[in-house]
């Protein structure tokens, strides 16, 4: 079983990458919303947990997923893997410690570098840097999906360094994500998807335009993959980012890291790489994406300056 969140896509389609013939993917974001923390596994069943790196630590849905979650059976082999633009930090060694108090023994942590998606700090890579990143994430990731099946243990444990990174950075996540600065420009023209695609469940639609209903969010940036969702001036000319997998999946509902399309198989073929906060033994980052007939159409324009 692979449980994942993603927001732009990146982590959904490492997850992706992941599965088994027959295995069943779960999101954590979704499962959180729905209330449903326990799971029943078959003997021998690997479990993994796909999500971005957020500020050097792990997405709120996910940290709150794992300190609800229940397993009938304790796993033989469970692993995570990160998305990221950069370091995973400790992200890795952070969720280990909460499953741990699970009841559940994290052997590996992956990492796969995929495009940085995080427009509120940084300008996105061109179309072909990010296709070369992308190519080598899919082959990173095989190499991953061949460790796993193998059931290699590469171990938990962070550096100093990358553990002082995380105790510096992911206090701001968590005690900011404030949505106050989040708007919709004139390039709006009310489809709902940021609506229908946050998982955070923080936007309603009033008159056809977005509100924001809830002080604080995931900050996945699934809203920001329109172009006309802006995050005060801090994104106000910047391209957006959507891994590929999301652009194929058509328009819909797309929850996190999730293809634009209100449900997905589960155990699809496995595609290639992405990003979402997250990071690699190479390296990872956040997510984002687009549809057609809306503003959103266009994933690479740029942000309508307010």
């Amino acid at each position: 079983m692979v449980f994942y969140f993603s927001g732009t896509g990146n982590s959904y389609q490492a997850a992706q990458a992941m599965l088994s013939p027959g295995e069943a993917m779960e999101d954590m974001a979704k499962c959180v919303w729905e209330k449903r923390f326990s799971f029943f596994l078959a003997p021998g069943e690997p479990v993994g947990f796909v999500c971005p790196v957020y500020y050097g630590g792990i997405p709120a849905p996910v940290k709150t997923f794992i300190q609800n979650l229940s397993l009938e059976t304790a796993p033989e082999y469970c692993y995570g893997l990160l998305t990221c633009g950069g370091s995973p930090a400790a992200a890795g060694e952070m969720m280990a410690k909460l499953l741990k108090k699970q009841g559940v023994t994290m052997k590996s942590v992956f990492s796969v570098t995929m495009p940085d998606n995080y427009i509120l700090m940084y300008k996105i890579s061109g179309e072909e840097e990010q296709k070369e990143i992308l190519s080598k994430a899919a082959l990173w990731l095989e190499h991953i999906k061949k460790q796993v099946d193998q059931r290699q243990e590469t171990g938990v444990r962070a550096s100093v360094k990358d553990r002082m990174l995380t105790a510096a950075m992911y206090p701001l996540y968590e005690n900011d994500r404030s949505t106050k600065p989040f708007y919709a420009d004139d390039q709006c023209v009310g489809c709902g998807l940021c609506a229908q695609r946050c998982p955070a469940h923080a936007i309603v639609m009033e008159d056809k335009r977005p509100k924001w209903v809830l002080d604080k969010c995931y900050q996945c940036l699934a809203c920001a993959r329109c172009g006309a969702i802006q995050y005060g001036k801090r994104t106000v000319g910047k391209k957006r980012y959507t891994n590929p997998i999301l652009k194929k999946g058509g328009g819909g509902h797309g929850h996190d890291d999730a293809p634009d399309m209100e449900e997905h198989a589960h155990g699809a073929p496995a595609p290639a790489g992405g990003h979402d906060h997250g990071a690699a033994a190479p390296a990872g980052g956040h997510d984002h994406g687009g549809d057609d007939n809306c503003c959103c159409a266009d994933e690479g324009a740029e942000g309508h300056q307010h």
